[in-house]
């Protein structure tokens, strides 16, 4: 019988109740000062925003990202919180955001062709054979190198903080902005 041992990537992709509400929070953000300390190797707008009021938004969709992974109740804060915004030609190297433990991008735009895309990096893929991957390309088993979607405006994505993931160059000439952050797990 086949098992598979490591199940340690995974994603919730949710569309929270209160999206209305999460979106107009993410625009009116205030921008703090300072400069971020990541992202030498793209191009993208982004800043630094106050967190103010996030944490009781976010709340019920962490806790039910949580619950999908396990029962055991954890204690946790934001730990950082930005905006991106994507003109034609923008671009996010692949990256994760070690040490957190948990990532998130809030989508305040849908996706239309030619946006840029959110995507995950298998990284197992480096070292997986070519002759492996054709014999398993037509199985359940067999995930491509890039994995990404065409979110939702107000749409979220949790994901363990180790994935490697990035955005693809923006083609389109209207702007893509979204917001991204960190969670630590204080205690279990």
């Amino acid at each position: 019988m086949l098992t598979i041992p490591f199940k340690n990537d995974f994603y919730s992709y949710i569309i929270p109740s209160n999206r209305d509400e999460l979106i107009n929070h993410c625009v009116n953000a205030k921008k703090l000062e300072g400069n971020l300390s990541w992202g030498d190797n793209c191009l993208i707008e982004k800043e630094n925003i106050n967190q103010e009021g996030f944490y009781e938004i976010l709340e019920p969709i962490i806790k039910q990202f949580l619950l999908e992974i396990t029962n055991i109740p954890f204690e946790y804060h934001i730990d950082e919180l930005w905006r991106n915004t994507y003109r034609q030609g923008y671009h996010q190297e692949i990256h994760h955001h070690s040490p957190a433990d948990i990532s998130f991008v809030i989508f305040l735009n849908d996706y239309v062709e030619n946006d840029a895309k959110f995507y995950f990096y298998n990284e197992r893929s480096r070292v997986t054979s070519t002759i492996w991957k054709k014999l398993c390309y037509s199985n359940q088993f067999y995930m491509n190198e890039f994995w990404n979607m065409n979110p939702e405006k107000g749409s979220i994505i949790l994901f363990p903080s180790h994935m490697l993931h990035g955005v693809s160059p923006h083609k389109s000439v209207h702007t893509r902005t979204t917001v991204s952050g960190n969670i630590l797990i204080d205690k279990t």
